[in-house]
């Protein structure tokens, strides 16, 4: 399986690039700690081998050694800290790209005139297709921007559990990725991803024929624009689990 901070740099809108979770940073910081949790352990062992002969040194050692075995409680609270930070700075630039796409998809939206006696709806002009295109892309790749990070942030944590022997992940989704601008109630019983960005897209979607609904997710799947992960319909929204 690729490794997910291969996947992020595969799969991120190259704007955006230094806007998702940094999970390499958070990987060589959970190594860094097992390291460090190895290191302490193989140490005690050997000077309380040292201290069966009697070594004073030896013994104020274990003491200073055995202290610090009791900081990974400090070290996976700060690292949780980190990640919470994470969370924090994707979940800001989300909020405001997808706002700013609200209010351009109402206006673009707002233009449409239905014809008379037709039933169909057509577009104001060439310019308004177009900016129509332009938006189905960015709702897209902001619905994508939200999975990848929802996904980086448990998969990270996730990977803590395992190496630190911890249980964090449950409530780091219910109490921060849930309750986080990327992760929001999707009007039903389960919690969605991007759901504001995946509303955009049937904002717009609802003022295509199909035809033209295929070409552009078509388009955005093969180009390189951050969109690939998610190729379900919109009907089948996936949901966040712990």
């Amino acid at each position: 399986m690729v490794a997910w901070e291969r996947q992020l740099a595969e799969r991120s809108v190259p704007a955006w690039r230094d806007k998702y979770v940094h999970y390499g940073k958070l990987k060589r910081k959970l190594e860094r700690m097992m390291i460090q949790k190895t290191c302490s352990k193989d140490e005690t062992g050997f000077m309380k081998r040292a201290l069966s002969v009697g070594s004073e040194e030896a013994e104020a050692t274990v003491k200073l050694d055995e202290s610090l075995m009791a900081n990974p409680e400090t070290q996976v609270r700060d690292f949780m800290e980190e990640v919470c930070a994470e969370l924090e700075l994707v979940a800001a630039f989300y909020d405001n790209q997808v706002t700013i796409l609200e209010a351009h998809v109402r206006e673009a939206t707002s233009c449409q005139t239905t014809m008379a006696g037709a039933g169909a709806i057509r577009p104001c002009g060439d310019d308004r297709t177009e900016q129509i295109a332009q938006l189905h892309l960015e709702s897209a790749q902001l619905t994508e921007y939200a999975l990848l990070n929802v996904e980086a942030l448990r998969k990270i944590v996730k990977k803590m559990d395992k190496s630190c022997g911890t249980s964090q992940q449950k409530n780091f989704v219910e109490q921060h990725l849930k309750r986080s601008a990327l992760v929001a109630p999707g009007g039903h019983a389960v919690v969605v991803y991007g759901h504001r960005a995946r509303i955009c897209r049937q904002q717009l979607e609802a003022t295509l024929s199909p035809e033209r609904i295929q070409e552009l997710r078509s388009k955005a799947m093969t180009e390189s624009t951050g969109v690939g992960l998610s190729r379900l319909p919109l009907r089948k929204e996936r949901v966040l689990c712990c």
